[in-house]
């Protein structure tokens, strides 16, 4: 992850970035697919079996072709890229991409200097880090809600396809048409909130659930949340400029993994249960609608390609 900005500058132009990052970070989501497909794989605990000890065998041995499945995945990946990727294309994508970067200490410190680029570190973290992990334990919240491990694979099936979607056509939208990265960003997290905080009412009892409920407000909730983690990254990369695009990565991705930390943790609190889950996610996507109103939308390495365009 913190390597995606990196690559797509190496490899784009500018008209193509945002639309590389959302590809580079769909691939992944399209990935975690598969992780919904667990129950075909490895079966679910049945209550009231008396052979307790057999049963727990069998789904540790289904647990351990699982995990064949993603190694084997994994190295396949990983030869792929050991014995073909280039290390860039044979000629520059933009003036940009030739200009040498500041070193990892100056960049860092620049980055920690400049309050818009925090403002959207945060905003990044507080609402992937929640929603990106919450698909992993989707279905104990529907599970609160009268729907099952199986009724559940194919809501996140659902809302993973539709979020792969929408991060694509959002990101070329705004490669089409450059300079509105603000606003689609707070119009997808908006939208995000408002289905989130349908399933809230779902969650609740507020409203009757149903299963055609849980697939639309959790399929588009999560499509509009997951579309806008792109554009945030790509405006990121834009202000950070000629900050190196290591450093903006890990940085993010940082933030990402201690938000996703905490989350987790809380689900270590003995008999805490699942609805809080619910208030967490509509508080996240909320939240981080507060400092994207704040930022001031530069587009500095754009800048710097029309200048350098320019002076040939």
């Amino acid at each position: 992850m913190p390597q995606v900005g990196a690559v797509v500058t190496a490899w784009f132009s500018p008209g193509e970035c945002t639309t590389a990052i959302a590809v580079a970070l769909l691939m992944n989501q399209l990935g975690g697919v598969t992780m919904y497909f667990s129950p075909l794989v490895v079966r679910a605990p049945v209550e009231g079996v008396l052979q307790e000890d057999v049963q727990r065998e069998d789904i540790r041995g289904d647990i351990t072709i699982l995990m064949y499945i993603h190694f084997g995945m994994s190295f396949v990946l990983f030869l792929c890229v050991l014995f073909y990727f280039p290390d860039g294309p044979p000629s520059p994508p933009s003036p940009s991409s030739q200009e040498e970067r500041e070193d990892f200490v100056t960049s860092l410190k620049d980055f920690l200097r400049n309050p818009n680029l925090i403002l959207l570190v945060v905003a990044y973290g507080v609402s992937f880090g929640v929603v990106g992990n919450w698909l992993g334990f989707m279905t104990y919240s529907l599970l609160e809600i009268g729907i099952h491990q199986e009724e559940t694979m194919g809501v996140a099936i659902s809302a993973t396809l539709s979020a792969s979607v929408a991060a694509f056509v959002a990101a070329r939208l705004t490669d089409k048409m450059y300079g509105f990265l603000k606003v689609t960003i707070l119009g997808l997290l908006a939208t995000s909130f408002a289905f989130f905080l349908w399933f809230f009412y779902l969650s609740t009892g507020v409203i009757a659930p149903t299963l055609t409920q849980a697939y639309i407000s959790v399929t588009v909730g999560v499509a509009c949340q997951f579309a806008s983690v792109p554009l945030l990254l790509q405006l990121c990369l834009e202000l950070a400029f000629p900050i190196s695009e290591g450093v903006v990565g890990a940085v993010v991705t940082t933030c990402f993994a201690f938000v996703s930390l905490v989350f987790l943790l809380l689900f270590l609190i003995p008999d805490v249960g699942y609805v809080w889950v619910s208030y967490v996610i509509l508080f996240s996507v909320s939240l981080s609608l507060i400092p994207v109103l704040f930022v001031k939308e530069e587009h500095k390495r754009t800048q710097a390609d029309q200048e350098g365009k320019m002076k040939k």
